[in-house]
């Protein structure tokens, strides 16, 4: 297998191989090439991911940014590649593996959005060209989505936060929501199906629930579990990136579950502080107290 080595990724050279691939996928992204030479790049990514899904899931912990490399160069092949991770993720609902939870939950998040900061980001092209191809590619986004919230959704029910896996998973299902939300809550693509099912409730969308469901599992961290910093800027960068959006904050001031969390952050200022860039402070707590009932 390509690049599978003694049964084993851990050689030198991986990653800087990992490297230049990527450099080759990026590089069709902007300019594509010929029919020819597309699908036998598409067939040697799939290897290369195929390959590291099988082999990696078994690790307790794999660096992020290997992870975000090897989902850049899976992009290349996207629809396989989502096929891969509905096969690996769906058994993984409701296992209490949570490393393999974590691997498989970032992995997804690399693969379908890009980074949350800055400006909105758009639908990876490839992943775009994929979902234009026909509906039943979008099923298939939506299927890989909905198992991953599956798996954050069972964090609704933990107790345990000694538990080193169980908090890395926590903070992993923080940033993948950053992640997704910026780019599908709400969603203003170009794709129907997408508008329908991550859309607001007035066009039919369930927006509005996952909305609802994000800000319970905030209220429940924030209240019930004394958390580390690194969670709690997971939890900051989330709440900041979705309340930029006017379709998230018209709603705020009619949950419950806001306004608990308006609270946590009253009383405590100093988790903002410690968070958020300057400008963003001011961004953030205008919103939050524009919201208060």
């Amino acid at each position: 297998k390509l690049l599978l080595l003694n049964g084993s990724y851990e050689t030198e050279g991986f990653e800087e191989l990992i490297r230049v691939w990527l450099l080759i996928v990026n590089k069709i992204e902007e300019e594509p090439v010929s029919d020819v030479v597309f699908p036998l790049i598409q067939s040697l990514t799939h290897t290369i991911f195929s390959n590291f899904v099988d082999h990696y899931l078994e690790y307790d912990t794999i660096d992020s940014e290997l992870l975000e490399m090897v989902a850049g160069v899976g992009r290349a092949a996207i629809g396989q590649n989502i096929s891969i991770l509905v096969n690996h993720i769906s058994p993984l609902v409701d296992s209490v593996n949570y490393n393999q939870q974590n691997i498989i939950l970032t992995l997804t998040g690399y693969l379908i959005a890009d980074g949350a900061d800055g400006e909105v980001p758009d639908i990876p092209l490839f992943l775009l060209y994929y979902i234009n191809s026909g509906e039943q590619a979008a099923v298939h986004l939506i299927t890989l989505t909905s198992s991953a919230f599956k798996i954050i959704h069972h964090l609704q029910v933990v107790e345990n936060t000694n538990d080193m896996a169980v908090m890395g998973l926590v903070q992993t299902s923080f940033w993948f929501l950053n992640r997704w939300s910026r780019t599908y809550l709400f969603c203003m693509c170009r794709v129907p199906l997408l508008q329908k099912v991550y859309g607001p409730q007035e066009s039919g969308g369930n927006g509005n629930q996952i909305l609802a469901f994000i800000l319970s599992l905030v209220r429940k961290f924030l209240l019930q579990f004394t958390l580390d910093p690194s969670d709690y800027d997971a939890i900051c960068r989330l709440l900041f990136n979705i309340t930029q959006t006017s379709n998230v904050r018209s709603l705020l001031p009619n949950s419950e579950d806001w306004q608990s969390i308006i609270q946590v952050f009253r009383t405590n200022p100093y988790l903002i502080l410690d968070k958020l860039q300057k400008r963003d402070i001011r961004t953030f707590v205008r919103v939050l107290f524009t919201s208060v009932r």
